[in-house]
């Protein structure tokens, strides 16, 4: 396949890199707006808008479009206008400079000790400074904004302040410390009692002076100041969605969070969550060890889903890894509902091969009960 029908297709099936670049994302389209294949574009591949999903899976992505047409969208996509839309994208990619980021990168090799960084100045390139999926976004910003694809904006904390946090608040030890019992991973009630006593230590210790300063300094960049403007909190490791691993659903996200105050708690509570009792022993049964990992927390704009639908979206065929299709499943409102398995959602399977011609895509398409609606 030539390099521009690579980029399309990735764009338009939310393949992008994989699954630490589109896991846990969402878009919004609105519910009156037709679905061309620019539409299907940004509820598709952009769709790493808002922050919901725990899902991951190679290539999969949650997104947010206007009622329930996304199907309807994929299958009326003209020819002409995803011909454009691959030309676009690959011009997006081949000029997109790294702008900004190279420049405020620290010199000679050195570690960059920023504590909070944009995502518009991330690359898929940084996930050692702010883990996977901080390090995502800021490439889908990077990459698909000539596109037309909106991704909203944000920051992210870094490893570097994670880890001054820890070791400037004597929690290192303290954990090392909790952590040497090797029957803890045998016994659940221990288990259970260590990793609540580490969350607690983190919880109970208070940021430096100089990360809260900075936090709040990009809070008030992204949110103008409002203590209405809604932002979702999320968890973004050093270490997730691997070849042989993957942490997804381990760390807590946090949505419509108003506020400083409450985008501080939220941030701590996303520091703390390292250490609940399955990420502990996980991270123990695959051999990684627990101070190698470090956590950042993405603080990304809410895009509200009240009047649309949600979900999450795969780049294959989930149960026999058919690669020509796309699974997508949709329900009302904020897409945890699809994700957490309370609601039986919509499903459709698009085939790709048909899409990039512009013709009718969905092969199969099944209505699902969705008695319940997330806000």
């Amino acid at each position: 396949m030539p390099a521009h029908s690579k980029m399309s297709s990735k764009a338009v099936v939310a393949a992008g890199a994989g699954a630490c670049m589109l896991a846990m994302s969402r878009g919004f389209v609105a519910p009156s707006a037709p679905l061309s294949s620019n539409r299907v574009l940004s509820a598709g591949a952009a769709t790493s808008a808002t922050p919901v999903s725990q899902a991951s899976a190679g290539g999969v992505s949650t997104f947010a479009v206007g009622g329930a047409a996304l199907a309807a969208g994929l299958a009326t996509a003209s020819a002409s206008t995803s011909r454009r839309v691959k030309a676009k994208a690959t011009k997006a990619v081949a000029v997109m400079p790294r702008g900004s980021v190279v420049a405020r990168q620290a010199r000679g090799g050195e570690e960059d000790t920023r504590v909070c960084i944009p995502l518009e100045e991330l690359r898929n390139t940084d996930v050692e400074k702010v883990g996977g999926k901080s390090a995502s976004l800021g490439e889908m910003i990077s990459q698909l904004s000539e596109v037309g694809v909106p991704v909203p904006g944000g920051f992210s904390t870094t490893s570097f302040a994670y880890k001054e946090f820890l070791d400037k608040g004597g929690i290192n030890e303290f954990i090392n410390d909790q952590l040497s019992d090797e029957s803890i991973y045998t016994d659940v009630n221990k288990l259970m009692q260590v990793g609540k006593a580490i969350r607690d230590k983190i919880m109970d210790t208070p940021f430096q002076l100089d990360f809260e300063e900075e936090l709040k300094k990009q809070w008030e960049r992204v949110s103008g100041g409002s203590e209405t403007f809604t932002f979702a909190v999320r968890s973004s490791a050093t270490a997730e969605d691997l070849p042989d691993a993957s942490f997804a659903g381990q760390q807590e996200t946090y949505l419509n969070v108003m506020g400083y105050a409450d985008m501080k708690q939220k941030v701590h509570l996303v520091f703390a969550s390292l250490f609940t009792d399955r990420a502990i022993s996980y991270r123990h049964d695959r051999g990684f060890e627990h101070e190698k990992v470090q956590l950042c927390a993405t603080c990304q704009k809410m895009v509200r889903s009240e009047t649309g639908s949600a979900g999450v979206m795969f780049s294959l065929d989930t149960e026999s890894g058919f690669k020509d299709v796309v699974f997508v499943t949709s329900a009302f409102g904020l897409g945890e509902t699809v994700v957490g398995g309370t609601v039986n959602p919509d499903e459709w399977y698009v085939f790709k091969p048909t899409l990039e011609e512009g013709k009718n895509a969905i092969v199969s398409r099944t209505m699902g009960s969705k008695k319940v609606k997330m806000i």
